[in-house]
């Protein structure tokens, strides 16, 4: 079954909460998705409680390393392009790619093949990616990195 089924299931029914509403005591709620999280309201004031982790709804846990459109062989062309390295910190742990131009901020105007192209991914370390989270990298970093790029 489907991730989005799972939830689908969820979504409206009556949820246990892991403990009574501060505001008006009551001890279950209903789970709504916002973006990619499952939060959960209390049933009778409606007021936001948790964000309720994947684990407890069902769903599919996703990683940093879970981004798709990246074949192993572009994968292998970025990380080599890197020198196996972070990008931004030189780091040889827990690479992972990332995107210069977020999908996020870029899925108004560019391609899905623009979005996942050798020249809008980078390298970077699991740590240094969670940082960036969902935004664009900034002109000034983009810049020196591709400048980086360029004198190797």
């Amino acid at each position: 079954m489907a991730d989005f089924d799972k939830l689908e299931r969820l979504v409206g029914e009556v949820y246990q909460l892991r403990k009574p509403c501060q505001q008006c005591g009551e001890t279950r709620g209903r789970i709504y998705p916002k973006g990619n999280q499952d939060c959960v309201f209390c049933l009778n004031c409606s007021k936001f409680q948790y964000n309720a982790p994947r684990t407890e709804t069902g769903r599919e846990v996703r990683t940093l390393q879970t981004i798709r459109h990246i074949s192993p062989s572009q994968r292998s062309r970025l990380l080599e392009r890197a020198h196996g390295r972070c990008e931004l910190c030189a780091s040889i742990q827990e690479l992972t790619i990332a995107h210069i131009v977020s999908v996020k901020d870029g899925f108004d105007f560019l391609t899905d093949a623009q979005l996942n192209s050798d020249e809008n991914l980078m390298v970077l370390c699991a740590e240094c990616n969670a940082g960036q989270g969902q935004r664009t990298m900034p002109a000034w970093l983009a810049a020196a990195i591709i400048y980086r790029r360029s004198t190797r």
